[in-house]
C-alpha cells in the first residue's frame, strides 16, 4: 500500500518522530543532539541519491526513514523550546491579545490570548466591563500564572493559565489577516441574527460559519446520538458542498487548458473566500487546500491520488505545528476522509443499482459507513460513546444540509429583493426546523447510543492494526498476506487481555 502512497508512508513516519520524541525525550540539549544527527542523515541521503547503487538501494530507503523520523522530532523539540511552559516567577505584569470571543462560566469570562507568542487561557472576573471584551482586544493585566497538566498543555501549545487579576484594555490591537477574518464572521452572525429566527438560529450559525455558541446542550447531544454532529462543525462537508457547486457552474470553461486554469483561479479566490468569512477555521483550511490540490493535478488532466494529497495536507500542518498530531479534531478529519479512500469504492461496487435515486442512496450509506469504519475507534476512546442509528441519520439528515446552506447563501444575495428574501428565509426557517425536528426524534429511538465505561489507547491500536491488517489482505492478491492478518489478530488479541488483566 505505501508503494502506491508514498507520501502517506512519509507522514506517518513525521508523525511517529513527533509522537516517539514528545513522549520519551524532554532533556533541554535533546535539540541540538537531533539537529547534529538531522545533518548527518541530510549528508548521507545526498550522498545516497547521488551515488546510486542498485545493490544497495536499500540504504536510500533506511536513511530517509530515519531522516523523517529525526525531523519531526526536532519539530517537536524546537516546540517545545520556543513555547516552554516556564514563567518569569518575579514578573507581575503582561500584555496580551484576545484570540477569540469569550465563553461564559459560573463567576468569569474564559478567553483564549497570545501572550509573548504563547497561547493561553484567561479567566476574568464577571463585570459590566469583562462583559464586553471582543476578540483582537489588547489587554495588560497583572496577574499570576500557572503551569496546566501536560495533556491539557499540549492543547495550549504547551503553555500556562492566567489567574484573575487586575487588567486593563488598551483597544484593539494591531489589524491582521486573521482580526479582518473575524470581524467579517461577526458582522455575518449579525446579520443572520437580525433574519429573526430564534430556535434555529443556532444550527444556521454553525451551518454557516462554525460558530455553535448559540446551540444549547441539548441540541448538540441530539445530533451527536443521531450520528450527525459533525455537520455542526466547520469540515470538508461544508468545503465540498461548495467546491460542487463551483464545478457545475464552471464546467464549460473546462474543455480548454485556459479555461481550466481560469476554472482554478476562481475556485481558489472562491474558497479561500470562504475560508475567510469563516474565521479560517483549521477544518476549513485542510478541506480548501484539498480541494485546490485536487483541482490542480486536473488542469492538464493528470490523477493526483486523493490519499497522497491528504497526506501532504497533513504532514505540511504538522510541520506548521507539530502539537496538530494530539488535537481531536486533526485525528478524526483526517481518518474519516483516509477511510473514505479506502474503503468507499470496493463498499460501492458491491451492488449495482440503475435506479439513480436508489444509487445516489446506497453511495450515500457508503460514504457514511466508511467514514464511521475510520473514526469509531477514536469516538470511542474519546467521547465513550457511538451512535447506533448513524447510518440513518446520515441518509435523512445529511442531504439537508446542502439545501440549508445554498438557502442561507441565497438569503444573503437576496437581501436587496424584498420579496424574494422573504421567501428564501421562510424555506430556511422551515428546513432548519424540519432537521432539527428529525435529529431529535432519532435521537429518541431506543438504545440509540452504545455506551462504553472505558476504552484503553492499547484497545484503539489493536483496531486499527486489526482494520488495516484486512484491508492489505483484501487488496493483495498474495496468500501470503493473509498469514500477516491472523497473526496480527492473535497479536492485538494477547494485547488486549493482558491490558484488560492489568485493569
Amino acid at each position: 500500500m505505501f508503494r502506491s502512497y508514498p507520501i502517506l508512508l512519509l507522514t506517518v513516519l513525521l508523525a511517529g518522530g513527533i509522537y516517539l520524541s514528545d513522549t520519551f525525550f524532554h532533556s533541554p540539549n535533546v535539540l541540538s543532539l537531533h539537529l547534529g544527527i538531522l545533518t548527518v542523515l541530510t549528508l548521507v541521503l545526498l550522498m545516497s541519491a547521488i551515488f546510486r547503487s542498485y545493490r544497495y538501494r536499500w540504504v536510500f530507503g533506511l536513511v530517509l526513514f530515519l531522516w523523517m523520523m529525526t525531523f519531526g522530532s526536532v519539530l517537536v523539540q524546537y516546540e517545545n523550546s520556543v513555547l516552554s511552559p516556564t514563567w518569569n516567577p518575579n514578573r507581575q505584569i503582561y500584555h496580551g491579545v484576545v484570540l477569540e470571543p469569550t465563553r461564559e462560566r459560573a463567576k468569569t469570562y474564559c478567553c483564549r490570548m497570545k501572550v509573548d507568542r504563547r497561547e493561553v487561557l484567561v479567566y476574568i472576573m464577571k463585570d459590566s466591563l469583562s462583559s464586553r471584551i471582543s476578540p483582537f482586544d489588547s489587554l495588560i493585566f497583572r496577574t499570576q500564572l500557572s503551569v496546566p497538566e501536560a495533556n491539557y498543555s499540549r492543547s495550549l501549545s504547551g503553555v500556562g493559565i492566567v489567574f484573575r487579576g487586575q487588567w486593563v484594555n488598551c483597544g484593539k490591537a494591531r489589524s491582521s489577516i486573521r482580526q479582518s477574518a473575524m470581524k467579517c464572521r461577526t458582522n455575518l452572525l449579525h446579520i443572520i441574527q437580525e433574519w429573526g429566527m430564534p430556535e434555529e438560529q443556532g444550527l444556521i450559525n454553525a451551518l454557516a460559519v462554525g460558530n455553535k455558541a448559540e446551540l444549547n446542550a441539548d441540541q448538540r447531544t441530539h445530533f451527536s446520538q443521531a450520528g450527525v454532529g459533525h455537520v455542526l462543525a466547520l469540515s470538508g462537508l461544508h468545503v465540498g458542498i461548495i467546491w460542487g457547486v463551483l464545478v457545475f457552474l464552471l464546467s464549460p470553461f473546462r474543455k480548454s487548458l485556459a479555461g481550466r486554469v481560469i476554472s482554478w483561479v476562481v475556485m481558489t479566490v472562491v474558497l479561500w473566500a470562504y475560508a475567510f468569512v469563516t474565521g479560517l477555521a483549521a477544518s476549513v483550511v485542510r478541506a480548501v487546500a484539498m480541494c485546490l490540490l485536487i483541482e490542480l493535478g486536473r488542469i492538464r488532466h493528470s490523477r493526483i491520488s486523493t490519499i497522497n494529497i491528504l497526506s501532504a495536507v497533513a504532514g505540511g500542518m504538522l510541520i506548521y505545528h507539530p502539537y496538530y498530531l494530539y488535537d481531536v479534531g486533526f485525528q478524526l478529519s483526517f481518518l474519516a476522509v483516509l477511510s473514505i479512500c479506502i474503503c468507499y469504492r470496493p463498499l460501492c461496487d458491491m451492488i449495482s443499482l440503475s435506479n439513480p435515486f436508489l444509487s445516489y442512496l446506497w453511495k450515500l450509506l457508503c460514504v457514511s459507513f466508511s467514514a464511521q469504519i475510520g473514526t469509531a475507534p477514536l469516538v470511542a476512546f474519546y467521547f465513550g460513546s457511538f451512535p447506533v442509528y448513524f447510518l440513518l441519520g446520515n441518509l435523512l439528515i445529511t442531504p439537508l444540509i446542502p439545501l440549508i446552506l445554498y438557502l442561507i447563501i441565497l438569503s444573503f444575495s437576496t437581501a436587496v429583493l424584498p420579496p424574494v428574501h422573504t421567501c428564501m428565509l421562510w424555506l430556511l426557517k422551515q428546513t432548519a426546523h424540519f432537521v432539527t425536528y428529525l435529529t431529535d426524534q432519532i435521537s429518541m429511538f431506543p438504545y440509540s447510543v452504545i455506551r462504553f465505561t472505558s476504552v484503553s489507547s492499547l484497545s484503539v491500536v489493536w483496531t486499527y492494526l486489526f482494520l488495516a491488517s484486512i484491508i492489505f489482505t483484501f487488496s493483495s492478491r498474495k496468500r501470503q498476506n493473509k498469514i500477516v492478518t491472523l497473526v496480527v489478530i492473535w497479536l492485538g488479541t494477547v494485547l488486549c487481555l493482558s491490558d484488560v488483566y492489568r485493569c
